[in-house]
């Protein structure tokens, strides 16, 4: 038994990328404003990969489809 409609989940599912880059995107904050040290500098370049992962995500979000599109080929033999 599901709590989510398909619909609902069809669209996460799409938008999977953008949302990993905003998980780890308030992960790299937390981790700049909290302790200071090496895990700043980590938090730093996680930042830098959560906007590029949010950049590529909304690219490919943006362009998937269905999956039943053009270049599905049907051969009927009689």
């Amino acid at each position: 038994m599901s709590f989510v409609r398909p619909e609902a989940r069809a669209q996460i599912w799409r938008w999977r990328e953008v949302l990993a880059g905003f998980g780890i995107g308030i992960l790299a904050l937390s981790w700049i404003f909290g302790p200071a040290g090496l895990l700043g500098w980590i938090g730093w370049v996680l930042l830098i990969a959560a906007f590029l992962l949010i950049f590529i995500g909304i690219q490919r979000a943006r362009f998937r489809g269905e999956g039943g599109g053009p270049g599905v080929v049907n051969v009927d033999e009689g």
